[in-house]
């Protein structure tokens, strides 16, 4: 079926809790990925930042458990 284009693009957001590799990640990038751009306006929102690669190199390590 095809539906009548929006005068604009209609947004749409997307929240995560963080942009680390993980299912939930790699699904909404799919469906982003696939989304009409000329009838959505796609976001993508998180609530924390996606770790660093060194900070993940350092959990594998052991981190910090020497520290106070």
């Amino acid at each position: 079926m095809d539906w009548p284009s929006p005068a604009r693009a209609v947004p749409v957001v997307y929240a995560l809790e963080t942009l680390a590799s993980c299912g939930t990640t790699d699904l909404v990038g799919h469906l982003v990925a696939g989304l009409d751009r000329r009838r959505f306006a796609p976001e993508i929102v998180t609530l924390r930042p996606a770790p660093s690669p060194l900070s993940r190199l350092s959990d594998l390590a052991g981190g910090d458990r020497g520290r106070p």
